[in-house]
C-alpha cells in the first residue's frame, strides 16, 4: 500500500456545529457511482469499508472467505471504486474525486449521500461494522457522518478504525485523533487499532507488511464478530441478538484472541488473549461488558495420527472463574463452539467494552492538549478584539457603560392638558428623561402658565 500524500495541513473543526443530516430524499438524477450488487437475499450483518484504509481490510475478509454479510465499499474517489473487487460499491458526494487529505471534505461529500447511505442500509439490516483507516480524508471525515445515519435507521453500529504508524507524521496522527473523538459520539462500540503497536509486537515488519499487517488487525474483529452468530454447530451458541446486545453496551472495546494447550489451557488462553500490544493500554476489570467465545479441539472430526483434546468441565470451570472476578455490575456473554483445525489446543477470542476514550493510551493527553490549545486560541483572539476595541474608541472602550435605572413615573391628566409640558417632554431624549427632569418640566410650566396668566389679568392700555 503506498504511503498518501499529506500535503494538506486541515484538522477536523472539533467546535463546528453537530453534522446536519438531511431528510431522506430519493433523488431521480442519474448517479455516477453507485452498484447496490444483488441485494435480493440481503444480510442482516453488513460491512461497509470507507476510504482505501477501510476497503483494503474488507478485502482480506472476502479473501479468508468470511462470508454471510454484506460488503459495501464506499469511497469519494470513482477510480478506486472501479478498481476494488468489492462488488457493491458506492460513491460518496458527486466530485468523482479524493478529498486531500480533508475530513472536512470529506464530511460534506458524506453528508450529500444521505439518500444512498439509507438505500444501501435500509433493508433489515441489524449490525453495520464499519472500517476504516483513519489520519487521512475520507475515512476520517465520512466515518462519523455514515455512523450517524446508520444509528438513525436503528441499526446498532460498531466502528473498527486504524490509526496512523509514527512514520505517517503528525498531522495525520493529529487528523485520526480528531477523528476518534467524534466518531465516539456517532457508534454504539468503537474499536481502535494502533498501527505503531503493530511493530511493537513484529519489529521485523517491512513496509508493506506492515500495512498488511494492519489490515488482518482490522478484520479479525469483524470476522470473530460476524462469525459467532453464523456458528452452525456451536455447543453454547451467541447469536445475533446476544451480539448487538453486546454491541449496544457502547463504549471503546478492545478484541483478543489467545490460543494454549495442555493443562490449564483455557487460563493460559485468556491470558495469552490479554497479553497482545493491542489491549495493553486496558484494564479489562475496568470493562463494562466483556464477551468470551471458547473454541475446542473436535475429537470426532479428527484424522488418523491427530491428537485431540476433549474439553472437561473442569476447564469449563475456569472460564467461569475468569468471568465471575469481575464485579457484579459488569455485563457477561459467553459462548462455545468446536474447531477441527485446533487439536490440543484451545482456542479464546475475547471482547472487553465500556471503555471511554480515556482509556486508550495517548488519548487523554490528546484531548487535554486539544482543549488547551482551542482555550489558548480563543483567549488570543479576545485579546485581539479587545486591543481593536480600545484603539477604535480609547480607553473607555475597557470600562463597561454605566447602566441607567430609568424610573418610570405617569404623567397626570392636568400634564397632559398643559401644551408647554408636551413641549419640553417632546424635546427631552428618551434617555435623559427622569423623575427629576418631570419635577422641572411640570415647575417651569407651571412658573411659565403663572407668568402668562398673570400678564393676561392687566388691564389692556388704549393707545
Amino acid at each position: 500500500m503506498p504511503v498518501p500524500k499529506r500535503e494538506r495541513k486541515l484538522l477536523i473543526d472539533l467546535d463546528a456545529q453537530p453534522m446536519p443530516i438531511p431528510d431522506m430524499v430519493i433523488s431521480d438524477r442519474p448517479e455516477l457511482v453507485v452498484d447496490l450488487g444483488n441485494l435480493r437475499e440481503p444480510s442482516n450483518i453488513k460491512v461497509m469499508a470507507i476510504g482505501q484504509g477501510g476497503i483494503k481490510a474488507a478485502q482480506v475478509l472476502i479473501e479468508k472467505g468470511y462470508t454471510g454479510v454484506d460488503y459495501i465499499a464506499c469511497d469519494t474517489d470513482a477510480t478506486l471504486l472501479a478498481d476494488t473487487p468489492i462488488p457493491v460499491r458506492l460513491q460518496l458526494g458527486n466530485s468523482g474525486i479524493g478529498t486531500g487529505d480533508n475530513p472536512t471534505l470529506a464530511r460534506d461529500e458524506a453528508i450529500a449521500s444521505t439518500d444512498k447511505i439509507i438505500r444501501a442500509l435500509a433493508d433489515e439490516t441489524m449490525i453495520l461494522f464499519l472500517l476504516a483507516g483513519f489520519g487521512g480524508g475520507v475515512g476520517t471525515g465520512c466515518t462519523p457522518v455514515v455512523a450517524r445515519i446508520a444509528r438513525s435507521l436503528g441499526i446498532t453500529t460498531a466502528a473498527v478504525v486504524t490509526t496512523p504508524f509514527l512514520f505517517e507524521g503528525n498531522e495525520p496522527i493529529d487528523r485520526a485523533l480528531d477523528g476518534i473523538q467524534l466518531l465516539a459520539e456517532e457508534v454504539d462500540s468503537l474499536l481502535v487499532i494502533n498501527n505503531e503497536q503493530l511493530l511493537i509486537a513484529h519489529p521485523e515488519l517491512t513496509l508493506l507488511t506492515a500495512f498488511a499487517k494492519s489490515d488482518l488487525a482490522q478484520a479479525e474483529p469483524v470476522a470473530s464478530l460476524s462469525s459467532l452468530s453464523s456458528d452452525k454447530h456451536p455447543t453454547i451458541a451467541i447469536d445475533l441478538r446476544k451480539t448487538r446486545e453486546f454491541l449496544s453496551q457502547g463504549g471503546v472495546s478492545f478484541h483478543s484472541v489467545g490460543y494454549a494447550r495442555g493443562p490449564g489451557r483455557v487460563t493460559h488462553a485468556i491470558e495469552d488473549a490479554l497479553r497482545s500490544p493491542l489491549v495493553a493500554d486496558y484494564d479489562v476489570y475496568r470493562a463494562k461488558s466483556v464477551l468470551l467465545y471458547l473454541q475446542y479441539g473436535d475429537k470426532s472430526a479428527a484424522g488418523d495420527g491427530e491428537t485431540q483434546e476433549e474439553l472437561t468441565m473442569d476447564e469449563l470451570s475456569e472460564v467461569n472463574r475468569f468471568l465471575d472476578s469481575f464485579s457484579n455490575e459488569i455485563v457477561t456473554f459467553w459462548g462455545l463452539a468446536p474447531d477441527d483445525t485446533l487439536g490440543e489446543y484451545v482456542s479464546v477470542t475475547l471482547f472487553a467494552g465500556g471503555f471511554s476514550l480515556n482509556d486508550i493510551g495517548g488519548m487523554r493527553a490528546h484531548v487535554e492538549a486539544a482543549t488547551t490549545a482551542r482555550d489558548l486560541i480563543r483567549a488570543k483572539e479576545e485579546a485581539i478584539r479587545e486591543r481593536r476595541r480600545t484603539e477604535f474608541y480609547g480607553a473607555a472602550a475597557k470600562s463597561p457603560l454605566p447602566y441607567r435605572r430609568h424610573a418610570v413615573y405617569i404623567f397626570q391628566p392636568d400634564d397632559l392638558d398643559n401644551p408647554e409640558v408636551i413641549r419640553m417632554v417632546e424635546s427631552s431624549p428618551t434617555g435623559r428623561r427622569s423623575q427629576e427632569l418631570h419635577a422641572q418640566i411640570v415647575r417651569r410650566s407651571l412658573t411659565s402658565s403663572h407668568t402668562s396668566t398673570s400678564d393676561s389679568e392687566q388691564p389692556h392700555q388704549h393707545v
